[in-house]
């Protein structure tokens, strides 16, 4: 998840430098995210249609879930 989040900032930036708002959606499944469920956020699975953000800056990944921020 973090290899593809990254992926996508370096994609994002090329449109940003041109003034362009971008916005990335990825969709997956729970067994991709389970272990961070549970071990980072404390969480039991993940509910139908339910949303996990990540956000970063240069040296640090910040994960939102349930209304739990943890880095990542």
């Amino acid at each position: 998840m973090l290899r593809l989040l990254r992926w996508a900032e370096k994609k994002s930036s090329q449109f940003e430098s041109e003034g362009k708002k971008v916005k990335i959606l990825a969709f997956g499944h729970e067994n991709a995210l389970v272990y961070p469920i549970r071990e980072i956020f404390e969480e039991e699975g993940l509910a139908n249609c339910e949303v996990i953000n990540f956000s970063s800056t240069d040296s640090e990944v910040e994960g939102v879930f349930r209304g739990k921020k943890r880095p990542l």
